[in-house]
């Protein structure tokens, strides 16, 4: 008995990191001068149940701010901002009300922290 579930905890840990790996998102932003405009955003992706939203830079650059939306390039957050990011490493975001929910399409958007940068790129995953 001991055996069978000591078998069963693992195969469920098995799938719950397989299903968090999956959930994750690759994003490449280049962000280019001037500030105006200079906000980039992935395309839109479908809120899985049981992941948690973040975003982990692989690489150190320019800070920069991230957030994810239910909009490309929209000032629309639904989560909150995770500000002045100039390195590696995975940050979580909140969602604010009415934003949580499975099935819900998100993006994550970006933007120098910044007004004055220069030409520079920023890589990693995310989740919504």
């Amino acid at each position: 008995m001991r055996k069978r579930i000591i078998i069963l905890i693992a195969v469920l840990c098995l799938f719950t990191v397989s299903g968090t790996a999956l959930a994750a998102e690759s994003f490449d932003f280049t962000f280019t001068p001037p500030y105006a405009g200079s906000m980039k955003s992935t395309l839109l992706v479908r809120k899985e149940a049981g992941t948690s939203p973040y975003v982990w830079p692989y690489i150190s650059a320019t800070p920069t701010n991230y957030f994810l939306s239910p909009k490309q390039k929209s000032a629309t957050q639904a989560t909150n901002i995770i500000q002045n990011v100039s390195s590696p490493g995975k940050r979580y975001f909140t969602y604010l009300p009415g934003y949580g929910g499975v099935d819900n399409l998100l993006c994550l958007s970006g933007y120098p922290t910044y007004y004055e940068f220069t030409t520079y790129r920023v890589y990693g995953e995310w989740s919504p």
